[in-house]
């Protein structure tokens, strides 16, 4: 499941597919497809899915509900044992938020000097770029890798021209010089070496560890502005490596900040496309994937909340924050429109296709 604002993140059906963790083979000979549907809301947690006409592989999806079709099925909604779609786990953050919630430990459980230090190794340890790697970085240090801007460029500095912004594919000089401020803003932070994949993140969100011989390496290294880097450490920014390095960006910050800037990096490295494949999955994961009411909640809370409708009483109070939640405002749409509220229908066996995905 997945869910997006399409003037944000534009997709196509082809890049919607390979996000959610389709195979290949499938998304290319189109044995899996992106349809239009129509949902009927027939409980609490259940829905009946009616498709509609597919769309075009390379067309962007617009605002709407969609949902992904394996065709020569006797089912087709239904996916094949052998497909594992790609969901985000219980708690899904950000790169920022893991370092911010450790540090957060620190501070919470030591002495407040002992968690100064204990901060500042362990991020020394973890984040900190050793000279002997920094020596080893073959692309100029002093230029942001995503805008071109040099060390020195300041808000007042606008001069610098942004790495061929002109000749890149999907843009133009037009549009570069269009947006001033949103290259001001760019070109305002220092320019400094950063890992594109930092090694603590292997692991986290359910992803698979990574070693630290592998991103023990140079090609996990690049120059980034401070403000671009603050995005790309947030996940609000990735690379696809995948669709000739395209900059992604997944929330209004990002989307602003990179308006101006080139949509695919110039001259990129295949040694970096593993480091920005897994910065992309962790980015996927908390940005695009999702919507899984079981993920998103957890059983026990939802199965505390089957417990809490069962009670007639229970929505006497609407101003209880439990009615403030998604679930609690389905609940309330599904009474307000008289429909017969059943709890018991997610489980039931008609053979419809529930919780079908939203995109």
């Amino acid at each position: 499941m997945s869910g997006f604002n399409a003037q944000i993140i534009p997709v196509t059906p082809e890049t919607l597919l390979r996000w959610i963790g389709m195979p290949a083979g499938l998304i290319s000979n189109s044995q899996i497809v992106v349809k239009h549907v129509r949902l009927e809301h027939r409980g609490i947690f259940d829905y009946r899915v009616y498709p509609l006409e597919a769309v075009p592989s390379s067309e962007n999806l617009s605002a709407g509900v969609y949902g992904c079709f394996f065709e020569g099925q006797p089912d087709p909604t239904s996916i094949p044992k052998d497909i594992k779609p790609m969901l985000p786990a219980i708690n899904t953050r950000s790169f920022k938020q893991i370092c911010s919630d450790h540090d957060g430990y620190f501070r919470d459980n030591l002495p407040s000097a002992d968690a100064k230090v204990r901060i500042e190794q362990y991020s020394s340890k973890h984040y900190s770029i050793p000279d002997d790697l920094r020596d080893k970085v073959s692309v100029p240090h002093d230029e942001c890798i995503f805008t071109g801007y040099p060390r020195k460029a300041t808000t007042s500095d606008t001069s610098a021209e942004p790495m061929s912004a002109a000749t890149t594919p999907g843009h133009t000089s037009n549009a570069a010089s269009e947006s001033t401020s949103s290259i001001s803003s760019a070109a305002a932070g220092p320019v400094e070496l950063y890992w594109i994949f930092p090694r603590r993140m292997g692991g986290e969100n359910g992803v698979r560890d990574v070693t630290l011989e592998e991103c023990r390496t140079p090609n996990n290294i690049l120059p980034m502005g401070s403000n671009v880097h603050e995005l790309w450490f947030a996940n609000e920014l990735s690379v696809d490596a995948d669709d000739r390095y395209r900059i992604r960006t997944f929330t209004e910050a990002a989307a602003s900040l990179m308006a101006s800037f080139p949509e695919r990096l110039e001259n990129p490295r295949p040694e970096w496309a593993f480091y920005f494949r897994l910065h992309l999955l962790h980015t996927c994961l908390l940005r695009f994937c999702g919507g899984d009411i079981y993920t998103e909640y957890g059983y026990r809370r939802i199965a505390d909340f089957h417990a809490l409708v069962a009670d007639t009483g229970a929505v006497a109070n609407r101003e209880d924050p439990i009615w403030q939640t998604e679930m609690g405002k389905e609940y309330l749409g599904l009474l307000d429109t008289g429909k017969q509220v059943d709890t018991e229908t997610i489980d039931d066996d008609d053979g419809a296709s529930d919780g079908e995905d939203e995109f």
